[in-house]
């Protein structure tokens, strides 16, 4: 079974998924981290970090054989709603995006997960728990912030067509989150996410700004 587990930098992801280990022997997919590549076109860095998400789709699956439970930290379609948010504005648009991933989830090499859990917290918050963590710089902190409603539309669009399939948590208290979520864990049931789904958030994408 995979979960994906998203929200904004610094709502406590990756501390969330490390304790989801600890408690049911998960297996975690670390996100991928977008840094400029030399050389490189924007075009050829787009699919290049676009191929990064597959691969990060791919361990997923030959993990899910040896774990009973297997962790994405953040969205292998996170480029969906992201660069949705800023109108896709020197980033690939949504043609190009669905051309790169309709046809592996139609082929079944890409799917949705059986479950996304969206942490979520308002935005002082998230900026005293960033200016708290000395593990970890986040120089985009502010930039990448503007997408936090267009990501709470996204998965709300998505909990409308298959309802259950978002499990959305307001993280306020850290080990609180845990703890629910832990709770909720055993009774999980695989999702019935599908192409049709995927299509379904391509035409909503298209037509919501």
């Amino acid at each position: 079974m995979k979960i994906v587990i998203e929200g904004p930098s610094a709502v406590g992801k990756t501390k969330l998924c490390r304790s989801i280990e600890a408690e049911f022997a998960a297996y975690t997919v670390q996100e991928t981290i977008v840094e400029p590549i030399p050389g490189c076109s924007p075009a050829e860095e787009a699919i290049h970090y676009l191929n990064q998400e597959v691969h990060r789709w791919q361990i997923s699956e030959e993990m899910e054989r040896k774990h009973p439970l297997v962790l994405l930290d953040t969205d292998p379609f996170k480029s969906l709603w992201f660069n949705k948010a800023f109108g896709y504005m020197n980033c690939m648009g949504l043609q190009e995006l669905d051309i790169f991933f309709g046809p592996l989830v139609a082929a079944g090499e890409l799917r949705f997960p059986d479950l996304y859990i969206l942490l979520d917290a308002d935005e002082h918050e998230l900026q005293r728990r960033k200016e708290q963590d000395s593990h970890r710089e986040r120089h985009e902190f502010e930039w990448v912030s503007l997408a936090n409603e267009m990501r709470r539309r996204y998965y709300r669009q998505i909990n409308h067509l298959l309802p259950g399939s978002v499990w959305f948590i307001h993280a306020i208290d850290a080990d609180a989150t845990v703890r629910e979520v832990c709770r909720r864990i055993p009774i999980l049931k695989p999702g019935k996410l599908s192409y049709d789904n995927y299509a379904s958030m391509i035409r909503w994408l298209a037509v919501h700004n």
